[in-house]
C-alpha cells in the first residue's frame, strides 16, 4: 500500500525529479493530516447526531429519511440535524406545567 508519500514521490519521478523535497513532503504530510481530521470530524458529528436522534419523537419515515441524509451527506446532514433539530423532544410529554398545580 502507498502511502501519500510514496505517491507523491512517483509522480516527481516521472516529471523527472530525483527527490521530493522536504517542503512537499511537509506538504503531504498537512494534506493527510487535514483528510483525518475531516473524516474523524464526520464520524464524530454523525454519532453525536444519532445520539441526539434517540431522544427525539420522529415518525419511522422520518427517522430513516433523517439517518440517509446523515450518512449519505457527510457533513451537511449532521449539521442540519442538529441546527434544524426535527420532531420533539420524547421529555417534552412527559413535563408537567407549572401552571396546572392549584396553589391554596
Amino acid at each position: 500500500m502507498y502511502s501519500g508519500i510514496d505517491i507523491v514521490y512517483t509522480h516527481l519521478s516521472w516529471i523527472g525529479e530525483d527527490t521530493i523535497s522536504r517542503t512537499d513532503q511537509f506538504i503531504v504530510f498537512l494534506g493527510q493530516t487535514a483528510n483525518i481530521a475531516i473524516l474523524v470530524g464526520w464520524i464524530v458529528l454523525v454519532l453525536v447526531a444519532f445520539y441526539q436522534m434517540r431522544y427525539r419523537k420522529l415518525s419511522d419515515v422520518a427517522q430513516a429519511l433523517w439517518v440517509g441524509f446523515i450518512i449519505f451527506a457527510p457533513v451537511l446532514g449532521g449539521l442540519a440535524f442538529l441546527m434544524i433539530k426535527p420532531g420533539t423532544p420524547r421529555d417534552a410529554e412527559k413535563v408537567v406545567s407549572h401552571s396546572s398545580y392549584d396553589v391554596q
